[in-house]
């Protein structure tokens, strides 16, 4: 994918220079250079790339044939491509199966509107698995007596379902439609899926999934992170969930814990974890003479009572405040952090029993997340909680409830919401979409510069995977127009990130670019490095970025769900727990 060209100022000292550094540009950019140009340059063969050598040349005879480039513009040259070539050879083969992956091709094809047409679900799958049978066209079996008969099966029979969660100690029944399970042995036993290494030794005497190990896995506002690192080989240690407002990583954690058999823990705000109590910033009214008012007194007292009247409300600890499930046969942490959706809507959930602040996602992950992180991190001594390695992010039903209300509340319509009406199953409107999808990226930039990889670097941090909305039964809190409205919203800002983020990709040419624009700025004394520097963050959404397909699975399911919105522990808890093992 060819880059954008860098305009370089062109020194009065160092015509050639500058030259040389505009012919390298073009060669990022093909569509910059003229016919003409590409005749006098000579190609290397290769694709019909031109060699950089011979780029700078050429530069360095164009307007000026008696001027010739200086040597030590030569040596650079010729050392930044080898070095280009190592790397490129370091990065080794594809893995992905049958057609080349979008990250080795050489050319994208463009839409009509100029955009690559990537499909960025086909991800290179590991040799032993021949493919990913969550991304396959399938049916769900389902069984509520025996856990792990649940699972997707792909019509492709050269695709095997899923057997992660089948290894595991699940030899216990339901017992009833709530969908209880009987406590069971501590620790997996070993894998009946066969890709997977497992077994015992004198340092690992409990058999059970490698990858488990060591890990920590967190649900933020509907987000799940999980640390997982790229090698094969991998073990799991942290595994924080936050739901976006609605239950659904709560009771996914809840459910995935008791599968494991862990140690479930509510964070109240008595526990020795708890993040302190959210403090809203109230402003100072002064009065004419100077003081503060005693209206701005009192607001900022009734705030403080509100506040802490949140605090101590213990039937509402169940439902918001962040559960924790601690897997110490694995040294793994899951974390399950609540959220009310993108945007501030205070005034419309504050009256619900189990409503503390602060309400906007954002505020929500930089004064609970952030804080329960550090505190559990020292409290359970797992430093990695810190850093997890995979993340899962979901945002809509809050949200969706949020639309509702201002909808009813505009026409004057008290509650409880009359059923018989279609009001809530309009348009979402272009105004609130427009600004949920400024939220959104926000708030998924946020987490990819609060989580980068181990060198401090965005592109190499965490998988982030968004875990797509499914299909609610009739209701006016999350109708199911809106609902997959706002999913195809996601997708589409999603693809459009991933899209923005090939531009960054650092290819060996570009590495060698920048890397000779420092090399000959030392030269030739420029402060052009200086002038780069504020160039965007690489984010590598390309690479980072997964989209979840648990909404779509579970579509049709709907008569095993609990209530109008969240399904069963089967299938719908299973078969996330699968997918999750999966990724």
């Amino acid at each position: 994918m060819a880059a954008s060209a860098v305009p370089y100022t062109r020194l009065p000292d160092s015509p050639t220079r500058s030259e040389a550094l505009q012919a390298l540009s073009t060669s990022i950019n093909p569509r910059i250079v003229s016919s003409t140009d590409q005749e006098k340059i000579d190609t290397s063969g290769r694709g019909g790339r031109p060699s950089l050598v011979r780029l700078v040349s050429a530069a360095g005879r164009k307007g000026h044939a008696t001027r010739k480039v200086p040597l030590p513009v030569f040596i650079c040259v010729g050392l930044l491509l080898c070095y280009g070539i190592v790397s490129r050879a370091k990065q080794g083969p594809s893995t992905t199966h049958g057609s080349m992956s979008w990250r080795t091709q050489t050319t994208l094809q463009l839409d009509p509107r100029g955009n690559p047409i990537v499909d960025f679900e086909s991800f290179p799958v590991p040799e032993e698995w021949s493919c990913n049978p969550f991304k396959q066209f399938g049916r769900m079996f389902v069984d509520v007596d025996e856990a792990t008969n649940n699972y997707w099966k792909p019509y492709d029979e050269a695709c095997p379902p899923s057997t992660m969660m089948k290894g595991l100690p699940l030899n216990m029944t339901t017992r009833g439609k709530d969908g209880t399970f009987g406590r069971h042995r501590k620790g997996p036993l070993r894998s009946h899926d066969t890709t997977i290494p497992a077994g015992r030794s004198s340092k690992n005497p409990i058999p059970g999934y490698e990858f488990l190990y060591n890990r920590t896995i967190l649900l933020q506002g509907g987000f799940l992170f999980l640390s997982q690192p790229r090698e094969k080989s991998v073990s799991l240690t942290t595994l924080l969930s936050n739901p976006t407002g609605d239950s659904m990583e709560r009771l996914h954690l809840i459910d995935f814990c008791n599968f494991l058999g862990g140690n479930l823990s509510n964070i109240d705000p008595h526990h020795p974890a708890s993040p302190p109590t959210y403090r809203k910033p109230m402003p100072t009214i002064l009065g004419a003479d100077g003081k503060e008012t005693t209206a701005s007194i009192e607001a900022k007292q009734a705030r403080r009572a509100a506040e802490d009247m949140w605090d101590d409300r213990p039937n509402s600890w169940f439902y918001t405040r962040p559960w924790v499930c601690d897997l110490k046969e694995y040294n793994t942490t899951m974390i399950n952090v609540f959220t009310w959706g993108m945007q501030d809507m205070e005034d419309a959930f504050q009256t619900e029993e189990f409503f503390h602040g602060p309400a906007m996602w954002l505020q929500r992950f930089h004064n609970i997340t952030i804080p329960l992180l550090h505190n559990l991190a020292e409290y359970l001594n797992r430093p990695q909680i810190l850093k997890p390695d995979f993340i899962e992010l979901a945002s809509g039903f809050w949200d969706l409830r949020g639309f509702t209300e201002q909808d009813f509340i505009s026409r004057g319509i008290p509650r409880p919401y009359p059923m018989d009406t279609d009001l809530a199953f309009g348009s979402v409107g272009e105004d609130r979409e427009k600004l949920w999808v400024l939220q959104m990226k926000e708030a998924v930039h946020t987490v990819a510069r609060t989580f980068v990889g181990p060198n401090g670097n965005a592109r190499d941090g965490p998988v982030i995977s968004w875990r797509t909305l499914h299909h609610p039964k009739r209701n006016n809190y999350t109708p199911y127009s809106r609902a997959f409205a706002m999913d195809q919203l996601a997708r589409k800002t999603l693809h459009e990130m991933r899209v923005k983020s090939l531009n960054t990709y650092p290819s060996a040419i570009e590495t060698a670019k920048r890397s000779l624009i420092e090399t000959t700025d030392r030269i030739f004394h420029n402060s052009h490095t200086e002038q780069t520097k504020g160039d965007s963050i690489d984010y590598g959404f390309d690479e980072r970025i997964r989209v979840s397909e648990f909404g779509n699975l579970i579509l049709g399911q709907e008569h095993h769900f609990k209530d109008f919105l969240h399904p069963d522990i089967l299938p719908g808890s299973y078969l996330w727990c699968d997918m999750l093992l999966y990724e």
